[in-house]
């Protein structure tokens, strides 16, 4: 069985007696509404959904601090330029040599 010639038989017997404009119309792109998930929730059978401790996000201030910073941030300049150790590239020390 081929899928493909099922489906536009199906498809031209489906348009066969249509004029333009329902065709127009059949082809006019609609945007679906679904709903929000509240009211689809409140439709369900869960009117007052309780939001979870564990679910609330904690306030910056309120945020425990790491005991060690992995990648702390470099000192800063007196002109708000981080201080950066020159790094000599492996290319530069082959030249010299």
């Amino acid at each position: 069985m081929n899928i493909e010639e099922i489906e536009n038989k199906s498809s031209q017997l489906h348009m066969a007696g249509k004029s333009v404009l329902e065709l127009r119309e059949l082809l006019r792109y609609r945007k679906k509404e679904r709903g929000s998930v509240t009211l689809i929730a409140n439709r369900l059978g869960q009117p007052n959904l309780i939001t979870p401790e564990w679910l609330i996000l904690t306030p910056k201030d309120m945020m425990p601090l790491p005991e060690h910073v992995s990648f702390p941030k470099p000192p800063k300049a007196p002109g708000t330029i981080y201080c950066m150790q020159q790094t000599v590239e492996k290319g530069s020390l082959r030249k010299e040599a």
